[in-house]
């Protein structure tokens, strides 16, 4: 009965401290993005007197920073036109980067209102295009478009790709769109990848009546 009871003492034990070390992460979790955004504040007030291209970036980058953790704290929906609104934010960033040598075109269709979609889906496409894409050809831009239309969602992105790029090809951030889409629209989606020798295209639809 004793080592019963020994037993029982230490599994509650052993259960507590796997709660205290989860709140712990969890709070670490939280304080995080307060330093991170009061030092992007810090920043942006240091250098926006003294760069006007510095200041805007990093205001920028912390809107979308704080819309990326905000919006995944769960697997709740946005609004599809919050999400389209970072991404024109990050195009906004990505050509004060490249000093506006980056050709992109933003096509949206359809009435984006009170519309919702899983967050972070549409932004991770274009921010793979931004990040492996050859988008300095102004005859051949990378293309975005969007469509809206009866509950039927369109997005497609088209670029040319680098003969190049310090970034390996990973393809995680894509294998994780699939599976957040699998999860979340089962039998609802599509999510095509065509990757030819010149061009890089990513096709997804999806049927939003639940």
């Amino acid at each position: 009965m004793e080592k019963e009871q020994l037993r029982s003492i230490a599994h509650t034990l052993e259960l507590e401290n796997k709660y205290i070390t989860a709140e712990n992460a969890y709070l670490q979790n939280q304080i995080s993005p307060h330093l991170l955004f009061n030092s992007l504040n810090f920043i942006y007030g240091a250098i926006h007197k003294l760069s006007e291209r510095a200041g805007k970036g990093v205001m920028l980058l912390s809107e979308i920073m704080r819309y990326s953790l905000v919006s995944s704290e769960d697997n709740r929906t946005v609004l599809l036109a919050d999400e389209v609104d970072q991404i024109e934010r990050l195009i906004e960033l990505s050509h004060l980067r490249f000093e506006h040598q980056l050709y992109i075109r933003f096509i949206k269709r359809g009435k984006l209102k009170g519309v919702r979609v899983l967050p972070l889906i549409l932004i991770t496409l274009v921010e793979n295009m931004v990040k492996h894409g050859d988008l300095g050809a102004p005859n051949q831009p990378g293309r975005i478009s969007l469509t809206y239309m009866e509950n039927q969602l369109a997005f497609k992105t088209e670029n040319l790709k680098r003969t190049s790029s310090p970034h390996p090809p990973g393809g995680i951030g894509l294998k994780n769109i699939e599976k957040r889409l699998s999860n979340f629209y089962p039998d609802r989606y599509e999510f095509e990848i065509q990757d030819t020798e010149t061009l890089f295209t990513v096709t997804l639809n999806i049927n939003l009546n639940p």
